[in-house]
């Protein structure tokens, strides 16, 4: 439905995420944030690139990877990650969250759309009537 209501210009995503509860733990499945194997790639091919700039292209890359690796880790954009915890551990068994960071959105396009899912509003920056008719379009039952 997001990716939908994307399309149509209606809203835009600057970050998703859901956050599900499964075998006791929240799992978190986001859409911005590197993890550390992907910045370890990142600086690795940096470091490549640096190393070959001071001759030791092999020193380099492993540097690279490690401040790569350790930047991913540390670093949280988007949504974050402690919320998303939080709420995931706060969910039942086989219970999930949305989180979406929207840049624009045009909040009744997107109540409409809402009212097709049984949900809750947990937190919304939306003026107070925006986030009001969203819980009321989840709460309704079609």
């Amino acid at each position: 439905m997001m990716m939908r209501l994307q399309k149509r210009s209606s809203i835009e995503m600057d970050d998703a995420a859901i956050v599900s509860h499964r075998g006791g733990k929240a799992r978190i499945h986001q859409t911005k944030d590197a993890n550390p194997g992907q910045g370890a790639a990142t600086g690795g091919w940096f470091g490549i690139l640096a190393g070959l700039i001071f001759l030791n292209p092999l020193i380099g890359a492993a540097l690279g990877a490690a401040i790569g690796g350790v930047w991913a880790r540390i670093h949280d954009i988007g949504i974050s990650d402690d919320q998303m915890k939080d709420v995931g551990e706060s969910l039942s068994e086989g219970e999930a969250a949305l989180f979406v960071l929207f840049d624009e959105a045009y909040p009744t396009h997107l109540a409409r759309e809402l009212r097709r899912f049984d949900g809750m509003v947990m937190h919304s920056t939306f003026d107070e009537g925006d986030t009001e008719a969203m819980a009321m379009a989840l709460a309704s039952e079609i």
